[in-house]
C-alpha cells in the first residue's frame, strides 16, 4: 500500500471555502522543495486525479503546507500572510487588529486587543 500525504486546501474559488483534503503520494512529496510540493498539491487536487464531490483545486484557493498559507495564481502561488483578525481597542481606525502574525501564529500587539 502506497503512503499518502494529507493536505488541506481552501476552496475559496468555487467551494465557498469548503476544505478539501488532496492525497499526494508520499514517495513523490517527501525531499521536494515547498515550491515542486504547492505543484504536486495542485495536480493532485484536479478531479482527474482525484475524483472528489468538490471543485478541483483553482486560481483563487489557498493551499495549506507546513503551517503557511499559499494562495494559488495565474502563474504559480504566492505566500499569503496570516493576520489578526481580533477586535482593536486603539491604534487602527477600523476597529480590527489585521497586525501580520508572527511564526508562531501569535498577534505582536496583542495587548491592544479587546
Amino acid at each position: 500500500m502506497t503512503e499518502i500525504v494529507e493536505i488541506e486546501v481552501e476552496l475559496l474559488a468555487f467551494g465557498n471555502g469548503e476544505i478539501r483534503i488532496v492525497e499526494v503520494p508520499f514517495d513523490e512529496f517527501n525531499d521536494t522543495n515547498d515550491w515542486d510540493k504547492l505543484e504536486l498539491i495542485f495536480r493532485y487536487g484536479q478531479n482527474d486525479f482525484q475524483s472528489r464531490q468538490q471543485p478541483s483545486v483553482s486560481v483563487g484557493d489557498v493551499i495549506r503546507l507546513n503551517g503557511k498559507r499559499f494562495q494559488v495564481v495565474s502563474s504559480g502561488f504566492e505566500r499569503k500572510e496570516e493576520r489578526c483578525d481580533a477586535n482593536a481597542r486603539i491604534g487602527t481606525g477600523t476597529g480590527m487588529c489585521d497586525q501580520i502574525l508572527n511564526a508562531h501564529g501569535q498577534c505582536p500587539r496583542a495587548s491592544n486587543h479587546l
